[in-house]
């Protein structure tokens, strides 16, 4: 009889939190399940702790926090012999040297399976915690691509990056669930008197919708709109038809239905941000919200100009496409060719196979 393989998987962040966490890893549980892929899932915190962590100040909470979750990172040796895969994404602790990796796959010689969506291996940090950014060990990324069996990356350009370090890079886009969540026939659409502008994002990437105040401040001499923004904090945008939800679990599909246009402006000073895979286009035209980018790596292709969605380069772009939009509502793109595409190119049922084939022993 042939003996069933056993996953472990790693994660950052609190189950149901980081949509690298949700969108990479978790969405594939139902299908490992419906295989009888027998695997355990162990994140590095928990909600209260997580929470704790984006605060400003809490030196010794968060030394606490951390310390406790190397404890646990660490007794996790202990039971990592039962284990045919180790399926790490992003990586195995926060801070500190690739040491957890190190072990599993040289000392336990287990195949290591290593997941990344962002360019990982350059300095990116919040003003929360930029004292302690020095202990992220940015080095550790090639290392544990070097030392993984195979290693899964959300786009060509870290693929670039990881092929320079390792010969097995498999290529699986961001993706969500067209069918049974992203989906805006199984919900509500409320229909908005007053056009809204929206963006879903967290603190750590904030600045880039705040990047936009000027335009959002000029439009406002012109049009009568607002700007609905999905984050976990607040940004500093100081326009009175600024509306702030936290983003809610439960609601988040509700939440994003709220949207006319939604945007996904990124800063270009940093070549971090050509490493982003496009999770906010691909949310907005799964639900076929019309959609605007700033075309910076993945987003060029995820969303085509004047066909799908617009592309916005300068802020005059910015300023441009939006006054167009807000003046003449009905002739935005058309949204189905959006979504459209996200099924056919960022829907899971269309990565489940190749996810699943990543556990092949070879």
């Amino acid at each position: 009889m042939k003996k069933q393989k056993k996953i472990l998987f790693l994660g950052p962040y609190p189950h149901g939190i980081g949509p690298s966490q949700r969108f990479r890893l978790e969405i594939y549980f139902p299908f490992l399940e419906e295989e009888n892929i027998d695997f355990d899932y162990r994140t590095f915190f928990n909600h209260k702790d997580y929470r704790i962590l984006y605060t400003k100040g809490a030196f010794f909470n968060k030394s606490w926090i951390i310390f406790k979750g190397m404890v646990k990172r660490f007794l996790l040796l202990f039971s990592i012999a039962k284990y045919d895969f180790i399926f790490i994404q992003r990586e195995a602790t926060p801070i500190g040297p690739p040491l957890f990796e190190w072990i599993a796959s040289k000392v336990f010689r287990k195949k290591l399976i290593y997941d990344f969506d962002d360019a990982i291996w350059l300095p990116n940090y919040t003003d929360e915690n930029a004292r302690f950014h020095f202990l992220k060990s940015y080095w550790k990324v090639k290392n544990i691509i070097k030392w993984s069996h195979k290693v899964v990356v959300g786009n060509i350009f870290l693929l670039n990056y990881a092929k320079q370090f390792n010969t097995d890079i498999i290529h699986i886009p961001t993706v969500v669930n067209t069918k049974d969540y992203h989906n805006a026939e199984l919900h509500d659409k409320r229909k908005n008197n007053t056009t809204i502008i929206g963006w879903t994002g967290s603190l750590t990437t904030n600045k880039h919708i705040e990047s936009l105040e000027n335009i959002f401040k000029k439009l406002n001499e012109k049009h009568d709109y607002n700007l609905l923004v999905i984050s976990n904090k607040k940004p500093a945008i100081n326009i009175p038809n600024l509306h702030y939800e936290g983003w809610d679990y439960e609601n988040e599909i509700q939440q994003l239905l709220k949207i006319d246009i939604g945007i996904m402006p990124l800063k270009t000073d940093h070549l971090f941000y050509e490493g982003k895979c496009g999770f906010k286009a691909i949310q907005y035209m799964a639900l076929g919200i019309t959609t605007i980018v700033t075309p910076l790596g993945v987003n060029k292709h995820i969303v085509t100009d004047k066909i799908n969605g617009y592309h916005a380069t300068t802020k005059e772009d910015w300023y441009n496409i939006l006054d167009k939009l807000l003046t003449d509502k009905p002739n935005m793109v058309d949204i189905t060719t959006g979504r459209k595409k996200i099924q056919e190119s960022y829907c899971v049922y269309q990565t489940k196979e190749e996810f699943i084939a990543l556990f092949d022993s070879k």
